[in-house]
C-alpha cells in the first residue's frame, strides 16, 4: 500500500468516534492512530524493529517529513527544546552513546571551528546563568570589522584567536553581540576578568 493511500481525505463522521478526518484507504484517522498507539503499547519490540526498518528503508522520506513538520510547528519546537523533557531524553542518550556522541562533537568541532566557538560561548553563559545568546557568524563579522588585527595588542589575531566578552560574564556582563570582541589567545589570558578600561590602561591605551 502506498503513502498515498494514507492521504488524510475528509468523509462522513466516523460512527465509532465522530471524527470525519478518514485515509484513502477508509480508515478513520482519529481510530487508525488510537489503534497504532496501542498496538504499539503492547507489541513495544516488534513495533519498534518496524519502524526501525522502514526508517532505514526509507531515510530521505523520514527525513523531509520530520523538516516539514518542524517547520510547521516553531512553537511547539522551540518549547520541546528548552524543555526538560527534552533535556532529560537527550543526557539520557548522550549516557547511553557516550563514545558515538564524542566522536560526532570532535568530527563537528573540526569542520565548523567558527561556529563551535559561538557554541562553547552560548554554553558557559548559559552555565552562568546569563541571559543572551550570540548570533551565528558573529566571529566571521567580528573578524572582518576588527580586519584581522586584535584590539589589544594590534597583532594578527591569527588563527587561534578567542572570543571574548569585553565586559565579563563573571562581572554580570551580557552575553550577546555588542559586548563581544576577538582577541589574540595570549591577550584574552592576559585580560581575564579585568574590567576593559583597566586592562586597557595597564597596557599603555586609554589614559
Amino acid at each position: 500500500m502506498s503513502d498515498q493511500d494514507f492521504t488524510p481525505v475528509t468523509a462522513k463522521p466516523c460512527v465509532k468516534c465522530g471524527a470525519a478526518e478518514r485515509y484513502k484507504s477508509g480508515d478513520c484517522k482519529v481510530c487508525a492512530r488510537a489503534m497504532a498507539k496501542d498496538n504499539h503499547g503492547r507489541n513495544k519490540e516488534r513495533s519498534n524493529a518496524q519502524s526501525a526498518a522502514w526508517y532505514e528503508a526509507n531515510k530521505t522520506i523520514a527525513h523531509a517529513r520530520s523538516a516539514a513538520w518542524k517547520k510547521a510547528n516553531p512553537e511547539w519546537m522551540k518549547a520541546y527544546q528548552q524543555s526538560d523533557e527534552r533535556r532529560a531524553a537527550g543526557a539520557a542518550y548522550y549516557k547511553a552513546n557516550l563514545e558515538k556522541c564524542r566522536a560526532a562533537s570532535d568530527a563537528w568541532h573540526a569542520a565548523n571551528p567558527l561556529a563551535a566557538r559561538i557554541h562553547q560561548n552560548n554554553s558557559r553563559a548559559r552555565d552562568l546563568g546569563r541571559e543572551g545568546r550570540l548570533s551565528t557568524g558573529l566571529a566571521s563579522k567580528l573578524f572582518a570589522l576588527q580586519q584581522g588585527m586584535c584590539p589589544c595588542c594590534r597583532q594578527p589575531l591569527g588563527n587561534d584567536f578567542q572570543m571574548d566578552h569585553i565586559v565579563a560574564l563573571h562581572n554580570d556582563g551580557p552575553n550577546t553581540d555588542d559586548n563581544i570582541q576577538l582577541l589574540r589567545a595570549s591577550c584574552n589570558a592576559n585580560k581575564k576578568t579585568k574590567d576593559p578600561l583597566d586592562f586597557m590602561q595597564s597596557r599603555g591605551f586609554l589614559l
